[in-house]
C-alpha cells in the first residue's frame, strides 16, 4: 500500500475546523476529496489515519472500537486547539466515532456529518460480522478477502482502487459487532445540528438503518440526505460532488 496516499492529511485554513474519520480497513484517502473541498472554503481540516490502517492487514488484529475513539479524540483536541469551533464528518465506522465525539465534548463539537451510519447489520458487513464472531470461519480463513462490489461503491472509476485492505483482519470480529449493536441499541445523545447522509444502492449498511437514526436524533436536530446513484462508499461514489456541495454548505451555515 502507498502509505502516502493512504494519509493522514492536513490542511491549515481559518478558525473554523472539520475533522474527517474513515471507515473500518479504509484510509484517510476516502476522506481526502472532501476535505480539500472544506479546506477551499477556509475551514482547517484534519484527517487522521485510525491505528491498524493504512499499514499492513495485520496491525488492526489486535485493534477494538476503544483505540479508534481514542485515536479520534487526541485529533479532535489537537484541532481544537487550533480553532473556536469544529465540526466532526465521519463515514460508516468513522460515523459512530463522530457521535461518541460529540456527545462526549458538546462544548466543542458544534456540528456533525454522519455519512454511511452502519446502523443496520443486515447487509454484507452484518453478515461477515456474524460468520467471524459465531462459526469457525475464523480459524480456517483469519483474513477475508475483500471483493469490490455495486454494493460498495458504484462508481468504476474508484471500485477497488481506493487505498485500503484487500483483505478483513477480522479476529475482534465480535468486539466490532458488539460496538455496533450497543451503538444501534444506545445511540450517544447529541446536541448538535446533524447532517446524515447515505446512499441509496448501500449493499454493506442498508440506507433503512440511516433513517431510522435519523428518527431517533430527531428530526429538528437531523437534516437528511439521501444519494441516489451511490452506494456505501459515498465520499468517493457517483453522488461525492453533491456530498461535498451539501456538507460544505451545512458546516458553513452551523459553524
Amino acid at each position: 500500500m502507498n502509505e502516502q496516499a493512504a494519509g493522514p492529511f492536513f490542511f491549515p485554513g481559518g478558525d473554523r475546523g472539520a475533522l474527517l474519520l474513515h471507515g473500518f480497513s479504509g484510509t484517510a484517502f476516502e476522506m481526502r476529496a472532501l476535505g480539500e473541498r472544506l479546506s477551499r472554503e477556509g475551514f482547517t481540516v484534519s484527517v487522521p489515519l485510525l491505528p491498524g490502517h493504512g499499514t499492513d492487514p495485520r496491525d488492526l488484529l489486535e485493534r477494538t472500537p476503544d483505540d479508534f475513539l481514542a485515536a479520534a479524540e487526541r485529533a479532535h483536541r489537537a484541532l481544537s486547539e487550533r480553532c473556536r469551533a469544529t465540526a466532526v464528518v465521519g463515514f460508516s465506522l468513522g460515523a459512530f466515532l463522530a457521535l461518541e465525539l460529540a456527545a462526549g465534548a458538546p462544548e466543542r463539537v458544534r456540528a456533525l456529518a454522519v455519512l454511511s451510519p452502519p446502523y443496520h447489520l443486515s447487509g454484507s458487513l452484518g453478515i461477515l460480522l456474524w460468520l467471524y464472531s459465531f462459526t469457525p470461519i475464523r480459524r480456517v480463513l483469519p483474513m477475508f478477502p475483500k471483493f469490490a462490489s455495486d454494493g460498495e461503491i458504484r462508481d468504476l472509476t474508484w471500485r477497488g482502487r481506493a487505498p485500503g485492505y484487500g483483505r478483513l483482519p477480522l479476529k475482534k470480529a465480535r468486539e466490532l459487532r458488539d460496538y455496533f449493536l450497543r451503538m444501534r441499541r444506545d445511540p450517544p445523545r447529541v446536541a448538535c445540528p446533524v447532517l446524515l447522509a447515505h446512499g441509496v444502492h448501500d449493499g454493506v449498511v442498508p440506507v433503512s438503518g440511516a433513517r431510522e437514526l435519523a428518527r431517533r436524533l430527531g428530526p429538528g436536530r437531523c437534516r437528511e440526505l439521501y444519494l441516489p446513484r451511490s452506494a456505501h462508499l459515498i465520499p468517493l461514489d457517483l453522488d461525492r460532488h453533491l456530498l461535498e456541495d451539501r456538507v460544505a454548505e451545512f458546516l458553513a451555515q452551523v459553524l
